[in-house]
């Protein structure tokens, strides 16, 4: 006969420190025993597995983000050549789609900072981008269909970048479809918040000026 022991420990409410437990012998099914054991084990480990995913020849990867619909979205720049890479993912880590974007025209370099989940399905990607003719950056803010194909692009800061001005995050907001960008004015200043809406307008801006007592 096949006996399966529970066995449940707890802290002694006399002695923190003691361990007491019980046991309860039972005789169930050996058959329905062993397939519950094995539909338990087989979810606590597909929802436990760990992955790796690694990206030969790439920058860092500057964002990624859970799916609420399952899977991750993010990005990695290239070390040349002016572009970045917005790939999706399964829970498993296995990558289900890659679109490349890459810079053209006056802007020499293009870079991905953040990359946030819009309420549609679709991705706000917060870029970085470098003018040869004038010797400066900005940023811009992309919106992406569900498989990452880009609908609208806008600027929202033609600020040097170099000055230590710019915006680094990026918060999408479920409410109206659109996004924030944070960040600020200048190196060590006052933080600057800007609202996009699910078109690409620019809807307002605000500085929050910080007091030092």
């Amino acid at each position: 006969h096949f006996y399966a022991i529970i066995r449940k420990l707890r802290l002694s409410d006399s002695n923190p420190s003691i361990m007491e437990g019980f046991s309860l012998e039972r005789k169930p099914k050996i058959s329905m025993l062993v397939v519950i054991c094995f539909l338990f084990c087989t979810v606590l480990v597909h929802a436990q597995t760990p992955f790796e995913k690694y990206f030969p020849g790439f920058g860092k990867s500057v964002s990624v983000q859970p799916i609420p619909s399952g899977g991750y979205i993010g990005a990695v720049n290239f070390y040349f050549g002016g572009k970045f890479w917005l790939f999706r993912m399964n829970e498993q880590g296995d990558t289900l789609w890659t679109k490349t974007f890459q810079s053209g025209g006056d802007v020499i370099d293009r870079w991905a900072i953040r990359v946030a989940v819009a309420s549609d399905g679709g991705f706000f990607i917060l870029c970085g981008n470098s003018l040869l003719a004038y010797s400066c950056q900005f940023n811009s803010v992309m919106k992406t269909d569900a498989q990452g194909d880009s609908i609208w692009s806008v600027i929202i800061s033609s600020t040097e970048l170099w000055s230590g001005a710019g915006f680094e995050d990026l918060i999408a907001t479920p409410v109206d479809g659109g996004c924030v960008a944070v960040g600020h004015g200048s190196a060590g200043g006052d933080p600057r918040l800007l609202k996009i809406s699910s078109a690409g307008a620019i809807s307002w801006e605000t500085v929050i000026e910080a007091f030092i007592y």
